[in-house]
């Protein structure tokens, strides 16, 4: 490789190896980790200025509209257009550098590897402008879709799936229309703190065909509930087919209140009733169903029509054990987080800045017991 052809690749040895400087000293010196912005920015002008005086030295500013300039054996071409894309890029690269700091810095996620994949990203679009023959093009598509694969999993905590299956729950109010203006921010027991008034009351008197709730809302129907005997259960169907949705469960607990008189005989009772031996009768009797996936099958016959669909719907989820001594403060009435949240987006608020509001929030309140 000749002198001329590293002044050719100026601008895409200084974005390379800016990314591995700012990966490497976020390795060793992670309090420098605010400064990533500014680092970046500076590589990127760094490279606009490689592009500026590559393009100088190979004879570009001399005004030729045919001026071409080949390296590295041919694999490269240096042209007015290429050079012109190439400004293209790098501008964008510092509008996305500026752009993407406050999102990071909500989030909690700013880190070295971000901006390292942002300059590699467009290391790779700049060979690419520049490349002449397949394998150059190839190598060049590698590196840049890579780097974007691993940027778009860049934030670990966003899901995809919860992604998915939030604004699939809005969009029965503001896309399909299913539900009604007047449970938005409800709870089925209706406004955060009342025991009534809310869709399951509703349900109950006739007034709803249909509405979306956990095995337990049976008993929570209204004493003067019409054709109970005819009401029954099935789980959410799966975007693709009939089969069930994926679910996660938090459950219900049984528990000794540490004031019981006789806690080790209340915990031996409870150990008997709720054994896998014995946890299908005794779930026929609570009129519920077994917590084990063994004998939920057998709970699905034996709880009747109602319970038969919130069974089949465990057998295709997991248990999430939520421990978090907190959550009482982030799902009181005074906070309230995921109502909330859904009732702003189905009000028309924007997603991505409402979800990551509400994602912030929670995690403050599971942490440190307070909003601020």
């Amino acid at each position: 490789m000749t002198r001329t052809d590293l002044v050719s690749l100026l601008p895409e040895l200084i974005l390379c190896g800016g990314g591995v400087l700012i990966l490497l000293l976020d390795a060793v010196a992670p309090g420098l980790r605010r400064a990533w912005t500014a680092v970046a920015l500076a590589v990127t002008a760094a490279a606009g200025w490689g592009a500026g005086a590559a393009w100088t030295s190979l004879g570009g500013a001399a005004g030729d509209p045919s001026f071409v300039w080949k390296s590295c054996n041919g694999m490269l071409e240096t042209t007015r257009v290429t050079f012109a894309f190439s400004a293209v890029v790098l501008v964008a690269t510092g509008i996305c550098v500026l752009a993407s700091d406050n999102y990071l810095r909500r989030e909690r996620i700013l880190g070295g590897e971000y901006y390292a994949l942002l300059l590699w990203c467009a290391t790779g679009m700049l060979l690419m402008l520049r490349a002449t023959e397949l394998l150059t093009i190839f190598l060049s598509l590698e590196l840049l879709s890579i780097s974007l694969y691993s940027l778009a999993a860049y934030h670990r905590r966003v899901s995809v799936a919860v992604e998915a299956a939030i604004k699939y729950y809005v969009g029965l109010y503001t896309t399909a229309k299913v539900s009604q203006s007047k449970y938005i921010g409800e709870t089925e027991l209706g406004n955060a703190g009342a025991t009534s008034g809310g869709p399951n009351e509703d349900f109950g008197l006739g007034k709803l065909d249909l509405y979306i709730d956990g095995p337990w809302a049976k008993a929570t129907l209204p004493t003067n509930s019409v054709d109970t005997s005819n009401i029954a259960s099935f789980p959410i169907p799966s975007e693709n087919g009939p089969n069930p949705a994926p679910v996660l469960s938090g459950g219900s607990d049984l528990a000794v209140f540490k004031t019981s008189p006789n806690p080790q005989a209340a915990w031996d009772l409870i150990s008997v009733m709720d054994n896998p031996t014995n946890s299908t009768s005794f779930a026929a009797l609570s009129g519920f169903f077994s917590p084990y996936s063994a004998q939920i099958s057998a709970s699905e016959s034996t709880g009747g029509a109602f319970m038969a669909g919130f069974a089949k719907a465990a057998l295709n989820g997991q248990t999430a054990p939520l421990n978090a001594k907190n959550w009482p403060t982030a799902d009181n009435g005074k906070l309230n987080i995921i109502p909330t949240m859904l009732k702003q987006l189905m009000q028309g608020a924007p997603f991505a800045s409402t979800v990551a509001s509400a994602n912030t929030q929670l995690q403050s309140v599971l942490n440190t017991g307070s909003t601020s």
